[in-house]
């Protein structure tokens, strides 16, 4: 009777251990994009996890996967020292061919630092220029040439604390 007791208590250990693991996958990929569920091409999908992975590193490891339409705006990012602290994907949304647009919930370093720690809704793009596909922080980084169907109002903020571009007194690097 004890060891039919044991037997049992050692398969369900292993059934409970199996479960934890299972839902502390599922958990920790609900940042990850699955292209079949978003309809994302596969190199689509596989530019945002490098993007965001390498940006969980920093600005220097995540530049590669950028593109900017603006070189000042590049090397402000590039010297901000920001991080990705976590992210939460809520929509992708295929813009044309060459252009998908991510509304995601963010957590920055700077983010936390500045607003307190909550996730702050960002816009974020994929596009194909020139073959390539690149990750876009902003909607002032499209080209012209794979803007078509693009919709800027849906993809601006209310915010009062997000300034404009235009608005923007950029700082002297040595």
């Amino acid at each position: 009777m004890k060891k039919r007791y044991i037997y049992f208590l050692g398969i369900g250990i292993v059934v409970f251990l199996f479960v934890i693991v299972g839902i502390v996958t599922t958990l920790s990929n609900n940042n990850n994009i699955n292209a079949n569920d978003a309809d994302v091409p596969e190199e689509v999908s596989e530019l945002i996890d490098k993007y965001y992975s390498a940006f969980k590193k920093g600005t220097e490891e995540s530049i590669e996967y950028i593109h900017f339409e603006d070189d000042e705006i590049k090397e402000v990012y590039l010297k901000s020292g920001s991080y990705l602290i976590d992210y939460r994907i809520e929509d992708i949304e295929k813009v044309n061919e060459q252009l998908y647009a991510l509304t995601t919930l963010a957590k920055t370093n700077t983010s936390v630092l500045h607003q307190g720690d909550e996730f702050k809704k960002v816009y974020n793009f994929v596009g194909n220029i020139d073959g390539e596909w690149y990750f876009m922080n902003g909607i002032s980084h499209i080209p012209e040439s794979i803007s078509d169907n693009l919709d800027p109002s849906k993809y601006t903020y209310d915010d009062e604390k997000i300034v404009n571009k235009e608005d923007v007194i950029l700082p002297e690097f040595p």
